[in-house]
């Protein structure tokens, strides 16, 4: 996945899917929306684009800054593989 930051509020992700991005919307908000994120969301502007639009609102306004959104998405995305290794650890191993 590449990230290009557009702004305090935008991240274009491209290389990525619906898959990919609801596990990391929902690992933001679930864990981040505590203390920073009022709102997060995504759209994919066409279909047969790889390409998707996350939007990143922060509680406080003067936190709002690119770097601050980047250190969002590295935490989403670090909570993200984190549920799914413990997903990985918990199934059973094929005999």
């Amino acid at each position: 996945m590449e990230v290009n930051v557009k702004d305090s509020f935008t991240i274009e992700l491209l290389k990525t899917n619906h898959t990919i991005l609801n596990v990391i919307r929902w690992a933001i908000n679930e864990f981040e929306s505590v203390y920073d994120v009022e709102l997060i969301g995504y759209t994919i502007p066409h279909p047969m684009e790889e390409r998707a639009i996350m939007k990143i609102q922060l509680k406080h306004e003067e936190e709002q800054t690119e770097d601050a959104i980047l250190s969002i998405l590295r935490r989403g995305i670090t909570a993200a593989e984190d549920v799914f290794n413990n997903l990985e650890e918990k199934l059973p191993t094929a005999a």
